[in-house]
């Protein structure tokens, strides 16, 4: 092929895609906004800890932008092998009791995760991949599927895997 068709080729997929990703964020854009107002009230609440206010604040400045769902991908095979030899990483919102906080925290990640997904939803089409390898791995070597589930949460709401950071504990 010639590079005029290469170029051309490369422009109609790279066009498509914006489409269909501009048209994700429209459909997303009332769970966007539920998410938002979540987040604000979980700011707002006395019962949630500085440190799980802080991350609430890192998700809603970035659960509209790509680049997590990149650091996510990079980030979920390290954290196979960090759960495969058992060491732990820290969780958010690990330290709330309260039960209607912890369903308002479970309620707002899970429209974190969809917005991450619709801002970018070829990254996320990777670590769909990777955790399908991985479960595969996990299972063929006799392991357990609460893994999966962890590392999928971590993977692509954690404060570790956005910012890149593993604290251990």
């Amino acid at each position: 092929m010639e590079t005029i068709g290469i170029l051309a080729l490369t422009f109609a997929v790279l066009t498509v895609y914006a489409i269909v990703r501009e048209r994700i964020a429209a459909y997303t854009q009332p769970s966007r906004l539920e998410m938002a107002r979540i987040g604000e009230e979980l700011i707002g609440s006395e019962r949630l800890p500085e440190d799980d206010k802080g991350f609430v604040r890192f998700l809603l400045d970035n659960a509209t932008k790509p680049w997590p769902m990149v650091v996510a991908t990079f980030a979920l095979p390290a954290l196979a092998i960090i759960y495969l030899f058992g060491w732990k990483v820290s969780e958010a919102f690990k330290e709330v009791r309260d039960e209607a906080l912890t369903k308002k925290t479970e309620k707002f990640m899970k429209l974190v995760t969809g917005s991450l997904i619709a801002a970018n939803p070829a990254f996320a089409f990777l670590i769909l991949c990777w955790i399908i390898i991985i479960a595969l791995a996990i299972v063929i070597s006799g392991g357990t599927l609460t893994i999966i589930k962890k590392l999928w949460t971590n993977a692509l709401v954690s404060d570790q895997a956005i910012t890149g950071c593993l604290r251990w504990s």
